[in-house]
């Protein structure tokens, strides 16, 4: 991973963290492949879901910048 794809990991973490907490309706995926169902799914698991994949991205991010690969 080069430095530029490190802040490139670290803006989409942080993207994924706006996003997850400003989307009203969570829906979950079905199958494999991921295809939309009308399944809703509660707001704090969606929530909870899209903030810790953020900060994963945000965190492995940090660790390459900072040496730690």
């Amino acid at each position: 991973m080069t430095n530029t794809s490190a802040i490139i990991v670290i803006v989409m973490g942080l993207g994924m963290i706006a996003a997850g907490l400003t989307i009203k309706q969570f829906y979950a995926a079905k199958g494999m492949y991921g295809a939309l169902s009308d399944k809703k799914i509660p707001r704090w698991a969606g929530r909870l879901l899209f903030v810790g994949i953020g900060t994963v991205f945000i965190s492995v991010g940090i660790a390459h910048l900072c040496g730690y690969n």
